[in-house]
């Protein structure tokens, strides 16, 4: 236990250091999300069916009446009442049962709930990043509008020809386009989200990426041991597995039946108790040994599972070391280049013709876009690294 509180806080103390920009989203789609309330839905079925089934069955009455043969006066009755159950122990292996279904059932609703917060997240960061290139592409289309200006006056005064105006016109009408199909992902993005948080994607607007502390692939890994529930669920197979086992060599003992009847002829009868109890010879036969087959393929399918899951988020980590290495080298370029304003002193000055200045403005741009995907991808990678859901 001390286990999980240690792994849970710094897991907590990772995600505090987010920014808040997307966090009342995130809540608002925690308490909102359709799929979410019918997951929970699922949930209380499954809560409920584990208290069924671990009771004996119900008693049985019966009743008869048998006329005699020639008709006499001596009619026969007969009535009793019985009661079957299993050997005591079958059902204290059964609730065992039903509780470890009921723990890996709230695990795996605590994975779906992970999975679509995930998804709320991953497109809550793609609408985040149509923004911010949105903003590029308005930015590249002003700086255009007051180009196309200064190339108008300048056809007035004879320094250059309408040629040269339309190219800008052309260029001009290319980011235009572009601006229309990315508003409407946008839009797109925003029904989607709308949908997930109850109509509130617009928590979202002017927000920015979120900012998250890292931790050594190796913690992460433990962490996810003890708190992950893709990494837990194994665990509770197995434990289910190994139940069913248990409760198939209780099927091997004998059942009983109790009762208690009367039979009444004429003036005479005859009542008393009953003890039954059956003979366990073939009816099981084999299932204890099938259900140990079954649990040890279990057992290895997710020793396996395991291996794959670990080596997955050490990929996502090794990607994300990668991705923010790209964004590093790339920041230091953009930042420290003055290319753009190189680019406009030279075409000021006539040092460069306009159609190899917008050339060359389109490498800055190209640098630009690849750098929004850059950051895109880094928070998608941080996002599944620290996907835990805290809210239970």
């Amino acid at each position: 236990m001390n286990k999980i509180i240690i792994a849970t806080f710094l897991f907590i103390q990772a995600w505090i250091l987010n920014a808040q920009a997307i966090d009342d989203f995130l809540e608002k789609v925690y308490l909102n999300n359709p799929d979410i309330e019918a997951a929970s839905l699922l949930m209380s079925a499954d809560e409920a069916f584990s208290k069924t089934g671990l009771n004996p069955d119900d008693p049985v009455l019966r009743g008869g009446y048998f006329p005699g043969s020639p008709a006499t006066d001596n009619d026969k009755f007969t009535w009793g009442i019985s009661q079957s159950f299993d050997f005591p122990s079958r059902y204290s292996k059964l609730k065992e049962l039903r509780r470890t279904n009921l723990e890996q059932a709230r695990n795996e609703y605590a994975l779906l709930k992970m999975e679509l917060m995930e998804n709320a997240r991953s497109l809550a960061l793609e609408y985040i990043s149509m923004q911010k290139q949105l903003a590029r592409f308005e930015e590249r289309k002003n700086n255009l509008f007051q180009m196309e200006e200064s190339y108008l006056k300048m056809l007035e005064s004879g320094e250059t020809t309408i040629i040269e105006v339309n190219k800008i016109r052309i260029w001009r009408t290319r980011i235009e386009s572009e601006i229309r199909e990315l508003e409407t992902k946008k839009a797109l993005a925003a029904s989607g989200l709308d949908y997930m948080s109850g109509g509130n994607s617009a928590l979202l607007d002017k927000s920015e990426f979120p900012v998250f502390g890292l931790i050594g692939i190796d913690s992460l890994i433990n962490i996810y041991y003890n708190v992950h529930p893709a990494f837990r669920l194994p665990s509770f197979e197995n434990k289910a597995s190994m139940a069913m086992v248990e409760l198939a060599r209780s099927e091997n003992l004998p059942s009983f039946e109790l009762g208690y009847s009367s039979e009444i002829v004429g003036t005479e009868r005859f009542t008393g108790p009953s003890l039954g109890i059956s003979l366990p010879l073939w009816k099981n036969s084999g299932k204890v040994k099938s259900t140990i087959a079954q649990s040890e393929y279990i057992r290895q399918k997710n020793l396996n599972t395991l291996v794959l899951l670990e080596t997955e988020y050490r990929n996502y980590y090794s990607s994300l070391l990668s991705v923010s290495n790209n964004i590093e080298m790339l920041n230091n370029t953009l930042s420290g280049s003055d290319n753009r304003m190189l680019l406009n002193k030279l075409l000021d000055e006539g040092g460069i013709a306009l159609a190899e200045y917008y050339l060359e403005l389109s490498a800055i741009y190209e640098l630009e876009d690849i750098y929004i995907e850059l950051m895109l991808k880094k928070n998608t990678l941080l996002s599944k690294l620290f996907e835990i859901d805290f809210n239970d």
